[in-house]
């Protein structure tokens, strides 16, 4: 399955590891790690997940990154 970031999507998620990489050395690669892992996630089970449209399914990050 092919996936793509809408691009304020992409825009939130390089502030996001900007923050993490500033609160602690190397966290902002568990945070891509997270985020790597919930794409693939949706991307091997599509039906498991939030359907937004028919083009577009959502899933939460694991919280606990710290």
């Amino acid at each position: 399955m092919r996936f793509s970031l809408h691009p304020l999507a992409q825009e939130e998620l390089e502030q996001a590891i900007l923050f993490y990489q500033k609160q602690q050395a190397g966290l902002e690669k568990r945070f891509i790690e997270a985020v790597d892992d919930a794409i693939n996630r949706v991307c091997r089970n599509p039906l498991l997940y939030r359907k937004i449209d028919n083009k577009t399914s959502s899933t939460l990050l694991n919280p606990s990154i710290a």
